[in-house]
């Protein structure tokens, strides 16, 4: 028992070791870029107003280390300087922000707000890769509707996309792992060696996705060269929803050239795809009011396609049926010869050969 809890409790912490959040991180200063020391630095979500405070060390730095990816507004205070606000910037999947917030002297009363600022660098890691978001996602024309098929973006990236059969960087295909939100989405073909996806999330569920590609640090594992990272949307403090439906059907569709060529028909075929989304605080009447604190989302998809299709096949005449294959020939006229596979003899070669039936009739 000892040792499966053991077991089990390793599991758990190598699992979210695969992390899916973001960082920012920086220097607080004041006007002769002197560290200001013990300042407190809140990272605010500006679409969930949930806070998430630090405070900054004795040289003025300060880090918060594991940030869902969101839309992040930073607010410093320290005694004796100006309040200083940054308004609010996206952090994505993987990325290590640097921003640093420069305090002014003055009451305490009194705010400075940055608005404008320089991009986000990544000062603090090697990490290649390429972000893709929501709004990239949604607008782009996607047949399958799978985020996946977008990883061709990312530099490096060839052959087929949709799962993980393309091949990265020269490393072979289907040897790369997916993960959302931290879990494993891939798995090991058994008796194969290379990955399979056995999930795949819609476009409507994924808030962005990033396709690292070299130098990503030792917390990943299991692929052969390349991760991708996808984070699922969230709820937020205001109810929205998504709803759709996509429809495919032969009515609409042209015949192909060969089919028209031997006069065969469209053959029927019908491809229904609908769903939703949608998100939003917890709130039970009375009981609990989750805005600022608790959130959730939920989606539903259903696929269905009903087909037919169009075979060209061989049958046998009447006349094979009984037995007679005195008119079998090849394309080139010549007659094919029927062989009795129990009738043998050894000729003068030495190699055992069949005998042909006598008029290629098959007695019945």
């Amino acid at each position: 028992m000892r040792k499966l809890l053991s077991c089990f409790c390793l599991s758990s912490v190598l699992a979210l070791a695969q992390s899916y959040t973001g960082s920012i991180r920086g220097m607080i200063t004041d006007t002769t870029k002197a560290g200001v020391p013990n300042a407190k630095v809140t990272a605010t979500d500006a679409d969930r107003n949930v806070e998430y405070p630090t405070t900054a060390d004795s040289s003025g730095r300060y880090i918060f280390p594991g940030l869902p990816p969101a839309r992040y507004a930073l607010t410093v205070e320290a005694p004796g300087f100006r309040k200083a606000t940054q308004p609010a910037f996206r952090l994505e999947v993987q990325q290590q922000a640097t921003v640093n917030i420069e305090l002014t002297v003055g009451e305490v009363t009194t705010a400075v707000e940055v608005t404008a600022a320089a991009p986000l660098l990544n000062t603090t890691s090697a990490t290649l890769g390429q972000v893709v978001e929501s709004r990239f996602i949604m607008s782009t024309p996607n047949q399958g509707r799978s985020p996946l098929s977008l990883v061709a973006l990312a530099p490096g990236i060839t052959g087929s996309t949709g799962d993980v059969a393309f091949i990265s960087n020269g490393v072979r295909n289907n040897a790369s792992e997916v993960l959302m939100d931290g879990a494993a989405l891939t798995g090991i073909e058994q008796n194969g060696g290379i990955t399979e996806l056995k999930y795949q999330p819609t476009t409507d569920v994924v808030e962005e996705f990033r396709v690292q590609t070299n130098y990503f640090s030792a917390e990943f594992g299991n692929t052969g060269g390349t991760i991708i990272n996808v984070v699922s949307k969230s709820g937020t403090n205001e109810v929205h929803g998504v709803g759709y439906y996509f429809r495919r059907d032969a009515a609409l569709n042209a015949n192909n050239w060969f089919s028209n060529k031997n006069g065969s028909r469209l053959a029927d075929s019908k491809r229904d795809n609908y769903g939703g989304t949608i998100g939003g605080p917890v709130y039970v009447p009375k009981i609990y009011n989750g805005k600022n604190r608790t959130f959730f989302f939920a989606d539903f998809d259903r696929y269905k396609q009903l087909g037919a299709t169009t075979t060209t096949g061989t049958v046998p005449t009447a006349q094979q049926l009984a037995g007679d294959f005195s008119d079998t020939r090849l394309a080139n006229g010549n007659l094919v010869t029927i062989y009795d596979p129990y009738n043998t003899f050894v000729n003068s070669s030495g190699i055992t050969v069949r005998s042909p039936i006598p008029g290629n009739m098959i007695p019945l």
